[in-house]
């Protein structure tokens, strides 16, 4: 757990310098440390962990961060909200679908010597959840899309509105 924090709080560190603040390598990392936390405790379902760090901590911390510190609107939070917890979901998802992939021919082997393969449920259950992403990717695309479009549509607006004005003097 200590290392992946490391590594998550070195890999998120670049958010800092696109987005410049610190709160998504805060989320980001914290993510890790959940996840670390849930496998050892036994937990094994990659996508179900992630899945509930994002609506028990993760949607909070960027409410609390985004909508509370940064003082963004509740549609753009809430927008950022599905961005992360979309983001955070697909990639565990293709991390977890590329370990189940790579098990197999890693040479792991299990108690009785034989090499460990993917249970079946659990590769239908990650195929499944992958082909479901993918619409809720579309979406959010779409959303976003509409979200800048309006927000350069209001910046429009009060642009002309501040040119049509007469000027005090």
């Amino acid at each position: 757990t200590g290392a992946g924090a490391a590594v998550a709080l070195i890999a998120s560190g670049y958010t800092y310098f696109i987005w410049y603040h610190p709160w998504a390598i805060v989320i980001f990392t914290a993510e890790i440390i959940w996840m670390g936390i849930a496998l050892k405790r036994g937990k094994s379902n990659l996508l179900l962990i992630d899945g509930l760090y994002w609506l028990v901590l993760g949607a909070p911390l960027v409410v609390f961060f985004y909508g509370g510190v940064m003082g963004q609107d509740a549609q753009h939070t809430f927008i950022i909200v599905l961005k992360q917890g979309l983001n955070g979901v697909l990639n565990t998802l293709v991390a977890w679908i590329s370990l189940s992939l790579l098990t197999p021919f890693s040479g792991q082997s299990n108690a009785h010597g034989r090499r460990r393969k993917s249970p079946y449920d659990q590769t239908i259950f990650q195929m499944a959840a992958f082909f479901l992403m993918i619409p809720a990717l579309g979406i959010l695309l779409v959303l976003n899309h509409r979200e800048v479009s309006a927000t350069q549509a209001r910046i429009l607006d009060e642009m002309q509105a501040n040119q049509d004005s007469p000027r005090n003097p």
